[in-house]
């Protein structure tokens, strides 16, 4: 088999590419090394080992990474691996692909393939989850960061909390027509935001359906409460909390949409219009037992 590993130099608080790459070459010396250079760098380089028949491409980063691969992998005979070396990685944890590179590397070379739905929003792709609301404006403000990992992104969290608006925004779910001022709203392919935060303990990333879910506005006591359902898994219990499936939906709102897809933000003055694309994408996961 030909492989190709993409790295990003800079992805999380681990920053040691020499190691990943000669761990990756006790497993296979002839794996094709790639490093990015700069952001959209890393779709160009998986677009390129597709057309040259690759088997598997293997990401090496975080969310951001795996979406300009995986993107450029859709729909072709490429399977995606993973070696996970974001600040979240909430791919790859919905996937239960190891957080430590050797166990990756263990899972991609056993050559599980699994084909799995792509959330599609304004012809950009999603493969974990997507949204608006106050998660978009936590996107924001991290991506400007300077420090990576899991206590910056939380202190962001409560400080964007204190200072989030609420915006109106209009749904369109199912035909059903919904004007609303919540937390936040998130589209998931997968279960989780990253970092152990399960969103949409209900997701499956082999059923054609997305996971709407919503938080809506909440007193601090309640936030507390729903953060702590977060990373126990049990955030559907969470009074705030309510999700629909659903295989299309629109998201509109009177003022400019600040959204993110896995994780990166974005923002844009026309509605969002999301769907879903079934076992769109080849990925080399554990074995289900």
């Amino acid at each position: 088999m030909k492989y190709s590993l993409i790295i990003n130099p800079n992805s999380g608080k681990d920053r040691s590419k020499f190691a990943i790459v000669s761990l990756i070459k006790k497993f296979n010396k002839d794996v094709d090394i790639l490093f990015t250079k700069h952001p959209g760098h890393a779709g160009k380089l998986a677009k390129k080992s597709a057309s040259e028949k690759k088997d598997i491409v293997i990401a090496a980063g975080g969310d951001g990474t795996i979406n300009e691969v995986a993107s450029a992998l859709l729909h072709t005979n490429t399977s995606l691996g993973i070696i996970p070396l974001g600040s979240g990685n909430g791919y790859a944890r919905s996937l239960d692909i190891p957080l430590k590179p050797y166990d990756a590397m263990n899972v991609i070379f056993k050559k599980n393939k699994r084909l799995v739905d792509v959330g599609e929003i304004n012809e950009k792709y999603f493969f974990a989850v997507a949204g608006v609301g106050l998660d978009a404006s936590i996107g924001q403000k991290f991506q400007q960061h300077h420090t990576r990992g899991a206590l910056p992104y939380f202190y962001l969290g409560l400080k964007s909390y204190f200072e989030y608006d609420y915006p109106k925004f209009n749904l369109k779910i199912n035909d059903e027509i919904f004007n609303i001022n919540p937390t936040l709203i998130t589209i998931a392919n997968a279960k989780q935001f990253g970092n152990g935060a399960i969103i949409a303990p209900q997701a499956d990333i082999q059923d054609g359906l997305l996971d709407i879910c919503i938080l809506e506005k909440m007193s601090i006591i309640q936030s507390l409460d729903t953060v702590l359902k977060l990373f126990n898994g049990k955030i559907e219990k969470a009074g705030s909390y309510k999700s629909y499936r659903c295989n299309k939906l629109e998201i509109s709102s009177e003022h400019r949409l600040n959204y993110h897809i896995d994780g990166e933000p974005f923002q844009t003055d026309v509605p969002l219009k999301i769907g879903i694309a079934k076992e769109a994408l080849s990925v080399i996961c554990p074995t289900k037992d």
